[in-house]
């Protein structure tokens, strides 16, 4: 098959809004490592992913229609690697975002396609999956979990030419503290994988909902640094994950590739205005008294002063499959937990990759015996996601009925 990968970077200046974080108030004070778009197409297939915390459905849109206009791909998923060091270009909720970093990410989106389509060579594409890295743990109960770590090789004359690398695990090593725009520790592995072989690497994060490094989704409502949260420590998960990829065994898996897209109407609860303004006072109370997190119940409170009682009661969603030899490509919008991988890849098989944050990321899915639990994800996140009410229980199996998996 065909194949070729583009990188475009984008410059973003100081005093950026950053998305990732309710307790981060402040804006960018410098530049890490650049914030890239970096795209990789399979035959008439891209993929494209956007170092952002997360993009709206409408800007995916925007990408995808002009490239399928302006080239004979047939199918362009594009995803935010959700770090939570970029810049916020979300056009909903996570606070503040900036409109001219947007439209340079619109932009460097169209080139990296264009570019990427122009340079298409014959590849060898080789799939690799491998556990034990020992990296990803259930964030909500603090449970170890040993995920795959995904790989898409393609080879041309010998030579690698690029790696789509997936890992279900949020990329919040970095903390609240952390004021540098950075990829975080995906940055850190697509450079490591790149020198150990070759060629260039993608990275789009998998079903990371409820899966981090280690620390609760609540802690970061405050913005007090941890040891543990830093560029060292995104450099040597990233690296890990990387060396992971590099030393796992490849297999070939053919040369065909064909595509298939849904549309669903993903279900919202029904929020009652009582129930609304209920909170709102709690939330305004507790800012009174400026309690820690005080932050995130003002962002709550902004939120109350704009619900509306007439809000949609579904959110139209968007999932593909994508077919690369014998091996799947699956992706999902938003937030998945992890089980929604996992349930896939039972569907699919053993070489299955599965996509989180594509085409959209209005917040969390969670699966359905999540909710009893209540939580961040289940009960709160949909305030700094903007969002008129959180996705109702059954939500997340929607979006895998309509990939076949009941």
């Amino acid at each position: 098959m065909k194949v070729a990968v583009a990188t475009v970077t984008v410059d973003v200046p100081h005093g950026t809004p950053m998305a990732g974080f309710a307790a981060r108030t402040g804006t960018s004070t410098g530049v890490h490592d650049p914030t890239s778009i970096r795209t990789i197409i399979f035959d008439t297939v891209s993929f494209v992913a956007v170092d952002a915390c997360a993009l709206h459905e409408d800007t995916c849109a925007r990408i995808r229609e002009r490239a399928l206009r302006e080239t004979g791909l047939v199918e362009v998923i594009v995803a935010a690697t959700h770090t939570h060091s970029g810049p916020n270009v979300t056009l909903r909720g996570l606070g503040a975002h900036s409109s001219e970093v947007l439209q340079q990410v619109v932009e460097a989106a169209h080139r990296s396609i264009v570019t990427a389509w122009e340079a298409r060579v014959e590849c060898k594409v080789e799939f690799s999956s491998t556990t034990g890295v020992g990296i990803a743990k259930n964030r909500r109960d603090g449970r170890d979990v040993d995920p795959p770590i995904t790989c898409l090789k393609a080879t041309h004359d010998g030579t690698v030419l690029a790696t789509l690398v997936s890992y279900p695990c949020h990329p919040v090593v970095l903390d609240a503290k952390n004021t540098l725009i950075s990829g975080d520790y995906p940055h850190f592995l697509r450079t490591q994988v790149e020198k150990e072989l070759g060629g260039t690497c993608v990275f789009m994060t998998g079903c990371a909902g409820d899966i981090n490094t280690g620390h609760r989704a609540e802690d970061s409502y405050q913005e007090s640094a941890s040891s543990l949260r830093t560029m060292d420590e995104a450099e040597r998960i990233g690296r890990l994950l990387a060396k992971a990829v590099a030393s796992s065994s490849f297999e070939p898996i053919g040369d065909t590739v064909t595509s298939s897209s849904n549309e669903v109407a993903v279900p919202l609860e029904n929020l009652s205005q009582a129930e609304v303004r209920a909170r709102a006072i709690e939330w305004q109370e507790a800012v009174a008294q400026w309690q820690p997190g005080s932050e995130v119940m003002q962002i709550w409170i902004d939120w109350a002063n704009r619900w509306s009682p007439t809000h949609p009661l579904s959110w139209q969603a968007r999932t593909c499959h994508i077919q690369i030899g014998n091996a799947s490509v699956l992706t999902l919008p938003g937030e998945p937990f992890l089980d929604c991988a996992v349930r896939l890849k039972k569907y699919y098989g053993a070489r299955s990759m599965v996509l989180g944050y594509c085409d959209g990321v209005p917040g969390y899915f969670p699966v359905e015996c999540e909710y009893d639990r209540g939580g961040y994800e289940v009960v709160d996140a949909h305030r700094y996601y903007d969002m008129p009410a959180p996705f109702a229980k059954g939500a997340a199996e929607a979006l895998l009925q309509s990939l076949g998996v009941t």
